[in-house]
């Protein structure tokens, strides 16, 4: 959180967060999410952290607190022949 405290503490109203699954893959779909937390969220949901360590369930019963905690966010998604006429970036 030290950076984003540093970005916080220069004036910056929010940070995001990004990540994506997918793009590694020699087939198939890629998705990317994106998250947008203000200066003072309160405080972050019990037992958040990388949602790779959490199980599948862990991550559907954590999943509504994170929505309601950050405020914005959203999830793009792109198949394979997306990718394969636009390229992945």
């Amino acid at each position: 959180m030290t950076v984003e405290r540093e970005l916080f503490r220069l004036g910056n109203a929010a940070v995001l967060g990004i990540d994506e699954v997918g793009r590694g893959a020699l087939a198939g779909p890629v998705a990317v999410g994106v998250v947008a937390v203000g200066r003072a969220p309160g405080p972050m949901p019990e037992g958040l952290r990388d949602s790779k360590l959490l199980s599948a369930a862990r991550r559907a019963l954590l999943a509504p607190a994170c929505a309601a905690w950050a405020g914005l966010h959203g999830v793009g998604m792109a198949t394979a022949a997306e990718i394969d006429r636009l390229g992945i970036v």
